[in-house]
Order: C-alpha cells, then sequence, then structure tokens
C-alpha cells in the first residue's frame, strides 16, 4: 500500500493532478489502493471522477474479453444449433436413410464445422477481392481440375461464384439421357459412371474430373448420356454463366401473363436482385392437362434466375367446403407433389431449382395461427366473401371456412418470404384482398402474377370436377382421342377456343428454339404446315386455313408428348397406383332415375263438383272423382276464361295425379286437369277428352311405356314433369301423344282434343 499525504505534495497542483492520474489508472489495472487526505471540496470531485472512470475503464475491458471469448466460439455453436434443427427434421419428416445421409452431408460440406454470415462480410468487400476469396476458397477443386489450370483468374472467379454444391449417393441418377440440360458438373470427391442412351457405358469420372459441359456448349440439344453415381460424391453444378440483363429476367416473367399488380416494384427488385415468388396449388380433384399452364410458366420463372416455391395447399383444400376429405387430405397432398413433380420432370424442368413446401407444415403454428386471428379481426364478412367468390366453391348457406380461405392464402405470402404469388386470373380477388390487409397486419404488400384460365375442351373453365372438360393426366391416348374430338372448336372462332389456348399457353412456351408447332395433312387438304408463332397460327385458323380437326390432331401429338413420361413413370410403380385409388377412391355409380312417361300418375276424372275460386276471377275449384276411397280431389285450374263453368259440371277429364300439392290463394290443389293448349294467333285451351267409355280412376299409359311405376309425388327440383312435358303435345290427328307414342286408356281407348291439332299439352 502507497500512503500520500496533502504534505507531500504542496510544491504544485501539477503534482496534485498527476496523483489523481495515478489513482485513476491503479484502478483501471487493479494494482493497488490509494488513499490520501482531501484537498478540499474541487479536488475531491476530480478524483471522484477519476476513480469512476477507472472503474468505467475496468469494465468495459472486461465486456471486451468476453465478446471476444463469445465471437470466437459463436460459429461453433450456430453450427451445432442447426444441425440439431436438421437432425430434428429428418426426425419429424421420417425421412429414409439416404435422404438423411445426403442432407446431413450437404450441411457438414456447407458449413465445415461453423457456421457465419458470409454474405455480410461479402458485401462490404470489393469484386476483385471477393473473387480472390472464392478461389482460395475453392482451391481444392482448382487444384485437382486440370481443366481450370490454364484458364484466366478472372474467368475462374466468374466459374467459382455461380458453382452450387451438390451431394449424390451411390446409384443416384445425376440426369437422364435425352433430358434437356441447361448445366455441366465439376467433381469434389467421388465417381461417376457416364452410360449411353441404350446402356453401354462411355467412361468414369473421378476426383477433379468433370462432365455435362456439352449442355453449356449446345443448349438446345437434348444430353446424349446419362450420369450415375457409384460411389458417394460432392460435385459443383455450374449453370450458363451468361447473366441476364433485368430487362430479359421482366421478359420472362410476365409473358403470357393475362395480368400482372405492382410492376414498378417487380422492375426494382429485378435491378437489384433475382425474384421470390410461389404458386399455391389445392390438393382437391386430380390434376389434369390445364395444370400446364401454371406448369410451363413455372420453366419461365427459373429461366429468369427466380426462387420458386411450390406449396401444396393441403389445408386450403379442406377449407374450401370439403373439396378435400379430412381423411383423404394426407393422401392427395402426397399424390399432387408425386404428379406435380412428374410433370416439372416431363418438360425438363430440374426439381432441385424449386423449394416444395406442405401448407400444413407452418400452417398450424402459433405464429401463424395468431396472424390468423388478427387478420379475421380487421376483415369484413363482405370483403372475405368476395375474395372467395371465383376461388371458393359458391353453396346457398357458405360455410365460416370458406370465408377464412382468402385469410390464410394472404399469410402465406408473409410466411414464406416471398417477393409475389403467381396463380390464375380467377384468384384476382384474393390477390387484391391481400393487398389491401397484410398492410394492416404491418406486412409488406406483395407483387402479384395472373396466367389467364385456359376454357375447357366444352368450352367453359377447365375443372378437375367436370369430366367432359379435361384431359386427366393419367389418360391413355385413345381417351385423349376421344376426348379431342368432342373438344369445342368451332371453325374460325379463336375465343373461348380451349384447344387453341392450349396450344398457345402450354405447348409454344415449351417448344425449343428453332423448333415450330406441325400440323400434319394430307397432300389432298394442303399438305403438311408449320407455325413459327402463335400469332401465325392462330391467323390462319381465323382465316379457317386450318380445319379443326387438324388442329385437334396436331394438339393431340404433342398432349401424348408431354404425358407418355408421366403414364411410364405411373405404370412403372404399382404403389404409386395404389396411393391414386386411396387419394381418390372409385365413386359409387349414382343411380340415374330414367326419365320415362310411365313416372306420370295420368288417370281420367269426372268433375262432380265446381266453383269459381273467391280470391282469383280465373280460377276453378273443382272437386274430381279419379277413383280414390277417401274421395273427390280437389284441384285448381285457369279455366274460368275458356271453358263455361256449365261445361265443366260433370265432365270426363285427365287428370295429373301424382304432382306435389300446391297452394294456389289459399287453396290447396292436389293435381292438374291436362289440356291442349295454343297461344297464338288466340290463346286457346281445350281439356283432354278420355274415350266415352272411361270410368274415374282408369289409368292413362303412353303406348309403348307400359313398364314401370308412377312415382308417388314428383320431385319438383329434378324437373320431371317439366322435361316430360316438352314433348307431350296433340297430333296432327287431334290425339293426345308423348314423343310420337300416343296415349292409352287401360281399355285401350284415346284421348283427344275437341278441335286443336299440333299443340302442347299442359
Amino acid at each position: 500500500m502507497f500512503l500520500f499525504t496533502t504534505g507531500l505534495y504542496k510544491k504544485s497542483d501539477f503534482d496534485i493532478y498527476l496523483t489523481y492520474y495515478h489513482i485513476g489508472m491503479s484502478n483501471f489495472f487493479a494494482s493497488s489502493f490509494i488513499e490520501f487526505h482531501s484537498l478540499g471540496k474541487s479536488d475531491t470531485i476530480i478524483r471522484c471522477i477519476l476513480l469512476l472512470f477507472g472503474k468505467g475503464c475496468t469494465i468495459y475491458f472486461m465486456v471486451i474479453v468476453l465478446q471476444l471469448v463469445q465471437s470466437a466460439a459463436e460459429p461453433e455453436l450456430k453450427y451445432q444449433r442447426i444441425m440439431h434443427q436438421v437432425k430434428e427434421y429428418i426426425h419429424e419428416k421420417k425421412l429414409p436413410e439416404n435422404l438423411k445421409k445426403k442432407l446431413i452431408a450437404y450441411y457438414e460440406y456447407r458449413f465445415q464445422g461453423s457456421y457465419f454470415k458470409e454474405n455480410a462480410i461479402s458485401r462490404t468487400l470489393s469484386n476483385h477481392l471477393n473473387q480472390e476469396i472464392m478461389i482460395h476458397g475453392s482451391r481444392g477443386l482448382v487444384d485437382i481440375a486440370t481443366i481450370l489450370h490454364s484458364l484466366p483468374r478472372g474467368i475462374i472467379g466468374n466459374l467459382m461464384g455461380i458453382l452450387k454444391p451438390v451431394i449424390y449417393l451411390n446409384e443416384d441418377i445425376i440426369y437422364k439421357s435425352k433430358t434437356d440440360g441447361d448445366c455441366m458438373f465439376f467433381i469434389v470427391s467421388g465417381t461417376v459412371a457416364l452410360i449411353t442412351f441404350n446402356g453401354k457405358e462411355i467412361c468414369h469420372e473421378k476426383d477433379g474430373g468433370y462432365f455435362g459441359e456439352a449442355a453449356l456448349i449446345y443448349p438446345d440439344r437434348r444430353r446424349l448420356e446419362s450420369a450415375i453415381a457409384l460411389e458417394f460424391r460432392i460435385l459443383f453444378r455450374a449453370t450458363n454463366m451468361v447473366e441476364l440483363k433485368w430487362e430479359e429476367k421482366y421478359e420472362f416473367i410476365t409473358r403470357n401473363l393475362a395480368e400482372w399488380l405492382g410492376d414498378e416494384k417487380l422492375k426494382s427488385i429485378l435491378k437489384q436482385r433475382d425474384l421470390k415468388l410461389y404458386w399455391g396449388t389445392a390438393t382437391t380433384g386430380k390434376p389434369h392437362i390445364g395444370y400446364f399452364t401454371p406448369i410451363s410458366k413455372i420453366a419461365d420463372f427459373l429461366k429468369s434466375g427466380a426462387e420458386v416455391t411450390v406449396l401444396f395447399a393441403d389445408l386450403h383444400a379442406y377449407l374450401d367446403n370439403m373439396k378435400a376429405p379430412w381423411e383423404l387430405l394426407e393422401l392427395r397432398t402426397q399424390y399432387y407433389e408425386i404428379i406435380i413433380k412428374a410433370m416439372l420432370r416431363s418438360i425438363d424442368v430440374p426439381l432441385e431449382k424449386l423449394k416444395f413446401v406442405k401448407g400444413t407444415d407452418y400452417q398450424l403454428s402459433k405464429e401463424y395461427t395468431l396472424d390468423v386471428y388478427r387478420l379475421s379481426s380487421v376483415v369484413t364478412e363482405h370483403d372475405a366473401k368476395k375474395a372467395g367468390a371465383e376461388v371458393v366453391k359458391q353453396v346457398a348457406n357458405p360455410l365460416l371456412s370458406g370465408l377464412l380461405y382468402p385469410g390464410l392464402q394472404a399469410l402465406d405470402e408473409h410466411y414464406l418470404e416471398v417477393d409475389a404469388q403467381f396463380g390464375g386470373l380467377d384468384q384476382r380477388k384474393i390477390f387484391t384482398f391481400s393487398e389491401k390487409y397484410l398492410p394492416l397486419l404491418g406486412y409488406e404488400k406483395r407483387i402479384h402474377l395472373m396466367n389467364p384460365m385456359i376454357p375447357g375442351l366444352a368450352g367453359s373453365k377447365m375443372s378437375s370436377s367436370e369430366e367432359d372438360s379435361k384431359i386427366d393426366l393419367l389418360d391413355n391416348a385413345a381417351a385423349i382421342k376421344k376426348k379431342l374430338k368432342k373438344a369445342f372448336c368451332e371453325p374460325g372462332n379463336v375465343n373461348d377456343n380451349g384447344v387453341l389456348s392450349f396450344a398457345k399457353h402450354v405447348i409454344y412456351p415449351l417448344l425449343k428454339e428453332g423448333e415450330t408447332f406441325n400440323i400434319q395433312r394430307t397432300a389432298e387438304f394442303g399438305g403438311d404446315i408449320s407455325f413459327d408463332t402463335f400469332e401465325d397460327l392462330e391467323n390462319a385458323f381465323a382465316k379457317e386455313e386450318i380445319h379443326p380437326g387438324d388442329l385437334k390432331s396436331a394438339v393431340e401429338v404433342y398432349i401424348n408428348r408431354l404425358l407418355d413420361p408421366i403414364r411410364k413413370e405411373f405404370e412403372a410403380d404399382p404403389k404409386l397406383k395404389s396411393l391414386l385409388s386411396k387419394a381418390y377412391p372409385p365413386q359409387k355409380p349414382k343411380v340415374v332415375e330414367e326419365l320415362t312417361p310411365a313416372r306420370l300418375d295420368i288417370r281420367v276424372g269426372k268433375i262432380v263438383e265446381v266453383s269459381k275460386h273467391p280470391d282469383a276471377d280465373s280460377l276453378y275449384i273443382e272437386k274430381i272423382d279419379i277413383g280414390e276411397a277417401s274421395g273427390p280431389r280437389t284441384i285448381i285450374s285457369g279455366l274460368v276464361n275458356y271453358v263455361p263453368i256449365e261445361e265443366m259440371q260433370d265432365r270426363m277429364v285427365v287428370i295429373l295425379a301424382n304432382l306435389k300439392p300446391a297452394n294456389l290463394r289459399g287453396v290447396q290443389s292436389h293435381g292438374m286437369v291436362l289440356c291442349a293448349s295454343v297461344d297464338e294467333p288466340v290463346r286457346r285451351v281445350e281439356p283432354l277428352r278420355p274415350p266415352l267409355d272411361s270410368k274415374p280412376g282408369e289409368k292413362v299409359i303412353v303406348d309403348g311405356y307400359e313398364d314401370g311405376s308412377p312415382d308417388d309425388v314428383l320431385n319438383p327440383k329434378k324437373k320431371v314433369w317439366e322435361k316430360l312435358q316438352v314433348d307431350l303435345v296433340v297430333n296432327g290427328s287431334g290425339e293426345a301423344s308423348w314423343s310420337g307414342n300416343v296415349l292409352l286408356t287401360a281399355s285401350g281407348g284415346k284421348l283427344t282434343a275437341d278441335s286443336l291439332k299440333n299443340v302442347a299439352i299442359k
């Protein structure tokens, strides 16, 4: 301990303040404790300030040391947390062993035992320095890949910037022959076998080798060989190094769209980076060829460099009036995932460029559920119903679930962390609903991209629920030919033409560069013809230079080309057939009620009492005996203006006896008097007359339709009487007939009209 007293430092103020400085430093380094007598009030204040400064420096120094220690361990700790989450994900998804190995190997290779925000660092560096770091980080590949040794460092740096690590296990197929390619591969470790389309092995490529480069040199040529893994390997995947301008990306994204909302925002994003978007499909009815419209558009998005997420909206499928029953929800989601991926493969879309998500993976989380409640507190019933009007099934008494549907679709945009949502034009109201309400929750308004709705084969919207309007993805060639023959394709009509629309929105976007749309015809009808653009095809069809039959035949060829890989995939795997039958169990055939006149209970009757309706001048109230033990029936007829009341009394008439009773001005009517009727030039009505020897209650049948029993009561909702009545007439001979067959009593007599001929019976 050092002891300083005031007596030692009275020579100068400098000496005193030096002492205080010494005290502060001593506290900072914690080397000693200094005690001395006060020199006065001001000196004490200065001493306290210096003491506080010393203590503050000590604390600051300790914090810095702790931060350094923590930052040194943070990358490893973050890496451990990520790997723990990966393993939990594997367990939750019950992934098979091969996928488990791939996933773990990818993250181990990607992070090399530690995690840090590489992008945050690289953004602060110059392009040249970033390039040098990339080359250094990939020096293992550069050293073993001899093809890179002679390249300039600038090109090597650019190449390293587009390389993406991919991992394959033993016997994994990297790509197949006769498929399109847009990338080449460099081998970091492992062995790859290259095999011809007929199974002949070409060679093996090992560490430092490369393959698939022809895809970059000849982008329009299909691959000649297949590449298969022989052992665990790590590859780098290199796509075409030509970077698109933002205007070119914009063209890929917007071409063939019917409409898009948020154009300025779209351009702003593309000037800075690639777009992030998602396409959602509710897992309801079986996907049909109409799904190739969004699928082919997804190919365009990928060409633009966009990050695309495909959402299998299983929860939405249930909320939409339970189109997918709860017990079938999981099975239908599995089927959708398999069939959508098969469609993507059939048009050579690389699945590794896409992200696939199931709605219930995140829509049941605490955060999402709370946002559903938050949204429901600001959305009006009117807006929710209006938003789903063209998407959610409309019924007389809508369920609450259908009102929730648009809100969930809006929230998906935020939880999938995208810039844009892609869907059909029928979703426009949901998109504008999202733009209105997401900002109220503090979330960003998204871009909305809309493809046109392709007309069905019958001329209406193509629908999974209307069998005749669509071609199923698993239909065979004969079924496709049959459906196309029945398709609406009027000569010269380019509007509401499903066949022509399919050519525009699916076939043309998928044609390779230089490929044309070909129509094969016999020489008699002009010979084969091809069209470079859809506009040329449309103009030729509008001018009736192309016959609908020839157009259908050409489209049939392209449809089968698209569906062949999908059909083969399902034919080769019995498990897929089993899944299809479980997800879409055969429905019990509906009992079709045959519509014949035998369902009408027509009888001879006698009017035993008649009077005018007290509340209707044109109506008679009649008591008619039709042979029932319960006595005469009360029937109301509008015959006051056509038949005098005297002629109605005791008249023999023909009665339709199984109509549902109806109240007419307060009196219940239990049938109808059948009459010959004509409206022009002057309205005339004549009750039908049965044969003179007829008796009340005698049955009346239609000749040739003796079999069958009449309905107890005709169901007015099924319009049985209205449909049969159309063919019920008085013929040219004055006889009552149905569709050319006369009406007869049980004794064989015919029903007639007094004077009217060739008129309807009502």
